[in-house]
């Protein structure tokens, strides 16, 4: 799904979190999450835009983002994102995740 605004397809745009953007490749990746109103969890959110004008969001099930209450950060190198996140539930340790870039 395209679109000029943040989306996260199922949740409102007022009970979206944006925690984060930052450079990746020639583009840029956003992180944050979902608020959980309504009794909903959170959850974690990934968007990407090559341009910082129109955002993708992408995929959080097969790269296992779901897992996440919400996503806080993010380092880029060679290619390469790493991501970190608090995981739904009352642990504290914190997830971490690689992918590439798209």
């Amino acid at each position: 799904m395209r679109t000029t605004a943040w989306s996260s397809a199922i949740d409102p745009a007022d009970e979206l979190r944006v925690n984060k953007v930052g450079n990746w490749g020639t583009g840029f990746i956003a992180l944050g999450n979902t608020l959980g109103g309504d009794g909903r969890e959170t959850a974690g959110l990934v968007w990407y835009s090559a341009d910082g004008s129109a955002w993708t969001r992408m995929p959080v099930r097969d790269n296992g983002f779901d897992t996440a209450a919400q996503l806080m950060d993010v380092a880029v190198s060679r290619g390469k994102a790493v991501l970190v996140g608090y995981p739904v539930g009352n642990s504290k340790k914190p997830l971490m995740w690689k992918a590439d870039v798209p």
